[in-house]
């Protein structure tokens, strides 16, 4: 929906809420809230604020902004660090800038964003392209967090990023909480990535639930040698220096005005906690974390001029205090100490069996690589080639797999694609933070892999030459269009899905010779962290829910009661000798309830 939309209906929320807009107003903002999922969020962040504090009706009151901003930067003075050739340190203080957003949202937070502001479009572009441009960066953070055991009123740390483009990386986090006694687990981090090599020491702990009783019992340390470039199992946590991910996409997160913190322009962005989760993760790579709801709202400061994340709140619906902030202390893009990325495999040792083979070439080579430059080439213990490019922190990857070579890829769940040479086989980002394109050829399997958006990416595997052909699925399975789903005698279709998602892939099973189940896909087309989506799962035959020891929630789907497991994330019943399920991990009981209520 339009971002005027938005804004005039968020005006009138607070009287939707209370039952006091006229019959036309409420028809309208209902008929927004239908297709605006951000909508459906900010009011069932507002419904719930209003039960936790029992707002009365807000009277006018002042913009704080100037006033707080002044204070914060008397009080809190960041260091400065300069580069040369008049490369600015860019340094920013942000300790109060979610401050700013909670006393200055009831009169701001909603007004129509005055023109020199930029646009969530016109953001997620600037992030992009400075990826390109960075080349070293260093920062570090001070992080706050509540709510992580009941015992612990809260914990303090102190953090600190290296980064050298395109695979150097160093994560080094202290604990400085003061804990009841010393049976409590320290939660120091260190993670230190190369290009050719991965380490990491973090606490090893029971479950939080049984702390202190089990104690700590020192640290556990693991690394992988011969590091295959850009390797998805230790992807780089790179979204705290520049959120590519968490602002890949425009609709992903809300703009809601500008600040001035130091004398330097801070936009100030809304989010919810699962789209934020590449730069939340990113300071939490290693050691242990309190948990936050899906939906939990996200309060984000990003600089103008460099893009830099410079501070970040996380609160639950209904609480009115952060669980967790974390703002920066100091930044800049300094020359890094050729000893910064050093470190030494201990505890568990691994090998990426990855050999470099500097004039390695494809028989395909891509004709377009979006303008980055050749990096690493070699092979793989299994027979693969493997030939990247990169610029600054974009980067792409191609590896060929001879016929008969061992494969981890599901095409039965991915996006099946038409490209000038066949078809391919399409997955958004996930946790890995790569978007993921599988070419099965008659030689052979071309899987290219990259932070480039879709639509570059497909441009990539068009110019490669690669002719595409279906995919084999496993033995039992089918792949299947959404119009062949819907024409089974015992499936339904929603009608209704979350802004963003769309049909992405499906694939029926068969029982005795006959088509018994059914697997639909929706996801949203560049990134799905938790790699489901919503899954809606169909199989006729059965009369019962299996048993099963996880902990359930009742929900009330009519004449029918299904249950849901947080665990899975998953919404499930049995309709008329059908199982159905809805598997909604990223959103959550509510909008898997309106989804399964939506089917036809």
């Amino acid at each position: 929906m339009p971002e005027r939309a938005c804004t005039l209906v968020r005006v009138e929320m607070s009287a939707f809420i209370d039952g006091e807009s006229d019959a036309r107003m409420t028809a309208d903002v209902r008929g927004h809230l239908d297709d605006c999922h951000m909508c459906r969020r900010y009011e069932e962040s507002l419904r719930s604020t209003k039960r936790a504090v029992r707002l009365q009706p807000a009277l006018p009151v002042p913009d704080l902004r100037a006033s707080v901003m002044q204070r914060v930067a008397a009080e809190a003075p960041l260091v400065l660090r300069r580069r040369e050739r008049h490369r600015l340190g860019r340094v920013v203080a942000v300790a109060a800038a979610t401050t700013v957003l909670f006393l200055a949202g009831a009169a701001t937070l909603w007004r129509t964003r005055p023109p020199e502001i930029a646009s969530a479009t016109e953001i997620t572009t600037s992030v992009q392209a400075a990826a390109r441009s960075l080349s070293t960066y260093r920062a570090s953070y001070a992080i706050t967090e509540r709510g992580w055991h009941p015992s612990v009123r809260s914990r303090e740390f102190v953090a600190e990023v290296w980064f050298d483009a395109p695979e150097r990386f160093r994560l080094r986090v202290r604990d400085l909480t003061a804990y009841p006694s010393a049976s409590w687990p320290s939660n120091d981090v260190d993670i230190v990535a190369t290009a050719r090599r991965w380490t990491i020491a973090e606490p090893t702990t029971c479950p939080v639930e049984s702390l202190p009783s089990c104690g700590s019992t020192g640290m556990e340390r693991r690394a992988l040698t011969q590091r295959q470039p850009f390797d998805g199992t230790t992807a780089l946590p790179t979204d705290i220096v520049l959120p590519v991910q968490t602002l890949a996409t425009s609709d992903r997160f809300e703009v809601l005005g500008d600040s001035t913190v130091s004398g330097r322009t801070v936009y100030l962005l809304a989010l919810t906690y699962e789209e934020a989760r590449p730069m939340i993760d990113a300071l939490q790579a290693g050691g242990s974390w309190r948990a936050f709801s899906p939906d939990a709202r996200v309060l984000l400061s990003i600089d103008r001029e460099t893009w830099f994340p410079l501070g970040f709140s996380v609160t639950e619906p209904g609480s009115d205090r952060p669980g967790l902030s974390v703002r920066a202390t100091s930044f800049a893009e300094p020359r890094l100490p050729a000893d910064a990325f050093r470190s030494r495999p201990q505890g568990i040792v691994k090998s990426g069996d990855f050999r470099p083979v500097p004039d390695l070439a494809l028989s395909r080579e891509p004709a377009y690589v979006a303008g980055l430059e050749g990096y690493r080439r070699g092979r793989t213990s299994n027979g693969s080639l493997v030939v990247t490019y990169a610029k600054g922190m974009t980067w792409l990857k191609l590896t060929y797999s001879p016929a008969g070579t061992t494969s981890t890829a599901r095409p039965e769940t991915s996006e099946p694609v038409r490209t000038r040479r066949g078809i391919a086989y399409y997955r958004p980002a996930d946790v890995s933070l790569r978007r993921t394109l599988d070419v099965y050829g008659t030689t052979g399997h071309l899987r290219i892999e990259t932070n480039l958006d879709r639509a570059e990416l497909l441009r990539v595997a068009a110019s490669t030459g690669f002719e595409g052909h279906r995919a084999a699925y496993p033995e039992g399975i089918e792949g299947a269009t959404f119009a062949e789903i819907g024409s089974l005698d015992f499936t339904k279709l929603p009608g209704y899905l979350p802004a963003g998602y769309e049909f992405a892939a499906a694939y029926t099973t068969a029982a005795r010779g006959k088509v018994s189940g059914a697997v639909v896909f929706f996801r949203r087309p560049e990134v799905e962290y938790d790699g489901v989506g919503i899954r809606l799962t169909q199989v006729s035959g059965i009369r019962n829910l299996a048993p099963s020891s996880e902990t359930f929630g009742s929900v009330s789907l009519g004449d029918i009661v299904a249950r849901w497991s947080p665990e899975r994330g998953e919404l499930e019943w049995v309709d008329a000798g059908v199982y159905r399920a809805v598997a909604a991990p990223a959103l959550g009981p509510v909008e898997a309830e309106r989804v399964a209520r939506s089917l036809r």
